[in-house]
């Protein structure tokens, strides 16, 4: 109730402050909880925003542009006469998708109610349609590309629409800034704009062709004087040896972003391992749905593809290997660990690290498989699930006397 008050005692008072605000933040002030709660990818479970109510103003729509992403994707973007929302001049939007612009019953000309949703991305979320007065005109989303003019797709369950070509310039300057980007290969100077200059001067084709740039090709090109070019080749250099994680984000495979790139940097050594593992034991993988298995799956099994990381590594590419090692035919090999609460004599990932050295695997899903389930203090819904499903259970002292001695396990714990 305090936390709730605070907020509203904010959202009442943001038009005092010197700048702008969009909410306001909760956090947990320990730092033992907050290492007991962990995160999501990169979002920390022990805080989490409270965002005011959106600003909203009235315009009208002037046109609707296409831009094509990296995967390929039609990603409708809105153009606007300009307006003021909460002291920002808007005069773009995004839509989404073909069905956002069904959705909305979107017409060329329209007034349209603008919001800046959390205060910070422009959205259509109304036509006035009693403001039209007969000139409006319908949209007709694009079945061609509008940058190749290769025909699109839409695959049956999806929202987005796709370019077919994957040779598509438009793909290809997104793919490769997405490569070079900070999450990725982290190459400084290689940003957006060189990105578009290089493939427009047809010295970038592919992913690969990054580390075949030559110092007399750059300095030919505007903007790009000796120091410059010199900087990027070093910036090339080094980033051919980044971790495996981040090259497995570079290369832009579907639903799969720094997180899932990550699990699979920790089971898989490369790519060629990557891509010689079978679907069933991808979809194996802690953490990994189905849909992202696949996905890697179909990636590795599209020759294109194996083209291009056979390239990388002829032209130098080589990943630093961040792969867990997993004793193998340890005491505890078989056994799958689920770890709930608050543990006093060591913290989570010590656990963790614990058990794995000992052949276990840990998962954070109690299921009918699951072998142990170590319940510390403040334990959550895990513990409820473990009893419901029967599953024997440790506290920490029993847990502390099977690290001890794992060649006890299966005789120890409290069966619920």
């Amino acid at each position: 109730d305090e936390v709730w008050a605070r907020c509203q005692w904010w959202q009442e008072r943001r038009d005092t402050l010197a700048y702008e605000i969009d909410g306001v933040v909760i956090k947990v002030d320990s730092l033992g909880l907050q290492e007991e709660l962990g995160q999501v990818a990169r979002e920390p479970r022990w805080a989490i925003a409270y965002k005011f109510p959106s600003a909203q103003g009235v315009t009208r729509l002037l046109r609707i542009e296409i831009n094509v992403g990296r995967t390929g994707a039609l990603n409708p973007l809105a153009y606007l006469e300009p307006v003021g929302i909460g002291g920002v001049t808007v005069s773009r939007a995004t839509l989404h998708n073909e069905d956002q612009i069904h959705r909305l019953g979107l017409k060329l000309g329209d007034w349209v109610v603008i919001e800046r949703r959390g205060d910070v991305i422009p959205q259509i979320v109304k036509v006035i349609t009693e403001r039209r007065d007969g000139s409006e005109q319908d949209y007709r989303f694009p079945t061609t590309c509008p940058t190749c003019g290769a025909a699109t797709e839409r695959v049956e369950g999806e929202a987005m629409r796709y370019c077919t070509n994957a040779s598509c310039p438009a793909q290809l300057k997104e793919r490769l800034t997405h490569f070079a980007s900070r999450g990725a290969l982290d190459i400084e100077g290689l940003g957006e704009e060189r990105v578009a200059q290089f493939v427009d001067a047809g010295l970038l084709h592919d992913l690969a062709d990054v580390f075949t740039l030559q110092r007399e090709q750059l300095v030919a090109l505007e903007r790009m004087g000796e120091k410059s070019t010199d900087n990027l080749l070093r910036a090339i250099e080094a980033s051919k040896t980044r971790s495996l994680q981040r090259v497995i984000t570079g290369l832009g495979i579907r639903h799969v972003g720094e997180r899932n790139a990550g699990l699979l940097a920790e089971h898989y050594a490369s790519m060629d391992e990557i891509c010689g593992t079978s679907l069933v034991e991808l979809t194996a993988i802690a953490g990994f749905g189905t849909i992202v298995a696949q996905s890697v799956y179909d990636f590795c099994q599209e020759e294109r593809n194996r083209q291009l990381l056979d390239k990388l590594t002829a032209v130098g590419v080589r990943p630093a290997s961040s792969k867990r090692e997993v004793a193998t035919g340890g005491p505890l090999a078989g056994q799958t660990f689920v770890l709930t609460g608050r543990l006093e004599s060591m913290s989570r990932g010590e656990a963790t690290a614990r058990l794995q050295a000992l052949g276990a695997t840990v998962t954070g899903t109690v299921t009918k498989k699951t072998d142990y389930v170590v319940v510390g203090e403040e334990a959550g819904s895990k513990a409820a699930r473990a009893v419901a499903l029967k599953r024997p259970v440790l506290n920490e002292q029993e847990f502390q006397a099977l690290l001890d001695n794992p060649g006890s396990a299966g005789s120890g714990g409290t069966s619920s």
